[in-house]
């Protein structure tokens, strides 16, 4: 058994999945799809059910799926499927568990002891509204999955695709801000892929600092009042949330390696915002079950490195950012096989760029390259 599984045993495990774990599930059971997926999702929740673990959805990969349901997209009917799957997949339990919104879990970290001790009617308010849009997005996924072509439905997936994408243009936004701040060199794109002095801040302590303040002040503008948060409360924040910040100076790498590609946010590149939520979302379900001796385990099928982690080496006096894939570093990001192997399916290794998925009739799941 894998060590990183067999370190999870007897655990209780709450299991997180990116976007393109459904994907690939679908993908691998293309022949008899329906058949297919149905078998797999019953055996899959006995196995879970045995093992003493649950799949949280999350409405990050949800809502990236649904961005690919606009009529004519090339990814319509994969993605649907796999919405579908998903859907069925964590609602399994009469209370399906839901991972919040980036607004929404910063709007509860950051300011609920505040409505506790002080009943600020205001950030109430503001919690209540994110809180309906989050409802309202779960209702519609189960009016999606059922009539995806339906005009009205259509409309909604385009709402939802808007709000999806505001994050990529607000953290678009941001790294020109970000392009100004360590130098006086004019804010181009081009300078992005060149300057040393941005290498040097990204590289260092001042970067932490900036994107903690950065997701701080944010907060605070969403809350609607001018209560600002603790100094205590921002300290915390940087402690829970340290993997998701440091998982987003990545991005800055990807985007390095992305030439002319940076202006356009619809471009691929970009779609590392989506991995930045997932993370995001992940710190703060750790945070949240933190008391109740439950692990938090992200399931990917990333292989372009999205999901990676920096450390800092010094080299001759010299910062530079090395960056290592997490799966690596932390024992709670795992492949899909190794979630399947956790539950209980067999998994052939006998070939080293892959990984076969098998039930215990020797039907097989998928196959993973590593």
């Amino acid at each position: 058994m894998d060590e990183k599984v067999q370190k999870f045993r007897g655990k209780e495990i709450i299991f997180l999945f990116d976007t393109n774990v459904y994907r690939r599930l679908i993908e691998m059971n293309e022949n008899s799809r329906e058949t297919r997926t149905n078998m797999l999702l019953f055996q899959m929740h006995i196995h879970e059910r045995e093992n003493n673990c649950r799949v949280m959805r999350s409405l990050t990969t949800s809502q990236e799926l649904i961005s690919h349901l606009i009529e004519g997209d090339d990814s319509f009917g994969l993605c649907m499927e796999a919405l579908k799957f998903q859907e069925r997949h964590t609602q399994f339990e009469e209370k399906g568990l839901n991972s919040p919104s980036i607004d929404l879990l910063l709007l509860v970290f950051l300011y609920e002891e505040d409505v506790i001790l002080n009943k600020n009617d205001v950030i109430i308010s503001t919690l209540d509204k994110y809180r309906n849009y989050t409802d309202w997005l779960k209702h519609t996924i189960k009016k999606i999955v059922k009539i995806p072509h339906d005009s009205n439905v259509q409309k909604e997936i385009e709402k939802i695709k808007r709000n999806f994408s505001s994050y990529k243009k607000e953290f678009h936004e941001l790294i020109s801000r970000l392009l100004n701040s360590p130098s006086n060199t004019e804010n181009e794109w081009d300078f992005f892929y060149k300057d040393k002095e941005l290498i040097s801040f990204i590289a260092d302590s001042r970067y932490l600092t900036f994107m903690k303040n950065y997701f701080v002040e944010r907060t605070e503008l969403l809350s609607g009042t001018e209560n600002k948060i603790s100094d205590e409360k921002i300290i915390e924040f940087g402690h829970v949330f340290k993997e998701a910040l440091l998982h987003f100076r990545y991005l800055f790498t990807v985007l390095r390696q992305s030439g002319n590609q940076l202006k356009d946010i619809t471009n691929n590149p970009w779609n590392f915002i989506n991995d930045f939520q997932i993370v995001f979302e992940w710190c703060f379900v750790k945070y949240y079950y933190r008391e109740k001796n439950i692990e938090i385990v992200l399931v990917t099928e990333d292989k372009s490195g999205n999901f990676k982690t920096p450390i800092e080496k010094k080299e001759k006096e010299k910062k530079e950012i090395v960056f290592e894939s997490m799966h690596d570093l932390n024992d709670n990001v795992w492949y899909t096989w190794q979630y399947f192997e956790f539950i209980g399916y067999n998994v052939d290794k006998s070939n080293p760029n892959k990984k076969i998925v098998k039930d215990r009739n020797g039907w097989v799941v998928q196959g993973v390259v590593t």
